[in-house]
């Protein structure tokens, strides 16, 4: 069976790292990296770009794959992101709550068990 690619959004802005907190369903209330489902003839970079911009109606401007690997039924992607304006006005369409935070204070939160090999290599 193939597995599903997933992009994970790694959004930074004056050295915090924006992570959100999911709603309904599985993991409800649980810290990620924001993102989702790549699209048939999608690239992970205009995969990213529609997630946050549908998501949080941040555009952004995708920088570098950081890292994948497979979780689940998954291939995780994550993909370093920069906001493309300043101000930086996020819109909760699904998740519950944000938070720019700092590497230290990452491990404060209570992620989806996708994200953990992530941050468990990067911070």
């Amino acid at each position: 069976m193939n597995k599903i690619d997933v992009v994970c959004g790694v959004l930074i802005k004056n050295d915090k790292y924006l992570i959100t907190q999911k709603g309904g369903g599985k993991d409800h209330s649980l810290w990620e990296f924001p993102g989702g489902k790549v699209n048939p003839n999608e690239t992970c970079f205009e995969a990213i770009y529609r997630e946050i911009k549908e998501e949080l109606g941040i555009s952004i401007v995708p920088k570098d794959e950081i890292m994948r690997y497979e979780f689940d039924i998954y291939n995780l992607i994550f993909i370093e992101c920069l906001p493309k304006n300043k101000t930086t006005n996020v819109k909760l369409n699904v998740h519950l709550d944000y938070k720019w935070v700092t590497p230290i204070q990452i491990n404060d939160f209570d992620f989806v068990g996708g994200d953990l090999k992530f941050i468990n290599a990067i911070f």
